[in-house]
């Protein structure tokens, strides 16, 4: 009786180790790609970071330029004379003359830098 005591328990511990060794190998796989999962999203990350503070310097460059620009900026004023004035039985005959438009005479465009996590991610993952 004693001796088919140590065989089961001599069995069962070898069972126990097995299955031991079996979900560690599984729960190792497991970390090693959540750890790769977090280091590719690291690296996007720091990618949009990358960007974002681009942006940002761009940003505050083209406020500053704005700023000076409004300083000396001057409109040009475009009268509508083309237009022909209004009938007497128009509701618009109250006016005097015609709208006025104003147009700046100088215009910068502002452009951002590239900020699409599509292309990113391409570029990050391979």
């Amino acid at each position: 009786m004693s001796q088919s005591l140590i065989i089961a328990l001599a069995v069962s511990f070898v069972v126990a180790f097995l299955e031991w060794r079996i979900l560690s190998k599984i729960h190792g796989r497991t970390i090693s790609s959540m750890r790769e999962h977090y280091r590719a999203e690291a690296r996007v990350a720091a990618e949009l970071l990358s960007q974002c503070r681009h942006q940002i310097s761009q940003l505050k460059s083209d406020l500053s330029n704005a700023t000076a620009l409004s300083a000396r900026l001057s409109f040009k004023v475009v009268s509508n004379s083309s237009v022909p004035h209004a009938q007497e039985n128009d509701i618009l005959s109250h006016r005097p003359h015609p709208p006025t438009i104003f147009q700046p005479t100088e215009f910068q465009p502002t452009v951002f830098a590239d900020t699409t996590v599509e292309e990113t991610d391409r570029r990050m993952l391979g």
